[in-house]
């Protein structure tokens, strides 16, 4: 006849092992589970990836025009105009005078609307560079967030 005690002990041990096999199923649920998650962000952060280089892309391209306007040479032009105008008043009458006063009224007009632009422009340049850095960040600061989880 068995023993008793030998008999409770394989059963506990019986239990004990289940308990763990138990524990073990639990975890691995939860790292197929952690790496679903871990998946999907890193999906999302490719996603992201992609779309920060498009904006960067569209950014570089908007920054090119920005910088290829070249407003100091339109003043310029613009001021060109108005000493050739000053030359033809001298030789005109009143009429001319009354034209190139108007002339100058626009020409003033239409260079503090250059000087405004040049101001926006400059201010839509910072402001662009700017998010191109702050995205850069957040995309570096996902891809070092989801990185342990990536490798493990």
């Amino acid at each position: 006849m068995p023993d008793t005690d030998e008999t409770l002990k394989a059963e506990q041990l019986i239990r004990q092992v289940a308990d763990e096999l138990k524990r073990m199923k639990d975890a691995a649920n939860l790292l197929d589970s952690a790496q679903e998650k871990v998946d999907a962000v890193l999906s999302s952060s490719e996603k992201i990836v992609q779309d920060i280089e498009k904006f960067s892309s569209a950014c570089g391209s908007i920054l090119t025009k920005l910088s290829e306007t070249d407003l100091t040479l339109h003043l310029d032009e613009l001021q060109t105009k108005n000493k050739e105008i000053a030359a033809m008043v001298s030789k005109g009458g009143e009429d001319m005078t009354h034209a190139i006063a108007t002339l100058e009224s626009r020409i003033g007009d239409t260079q503090d609307k250059l000087l405004t632009m040049e101001k926006e422009s400059r201010i839509r340049q910072f402001i662009t560079v700017g998010f191109v850095v702050l995205t850069f960040f957040a995309a570096s600061a996902t891809i070092l967030l989801i990185q342990p989880f990536a490798f493990n």
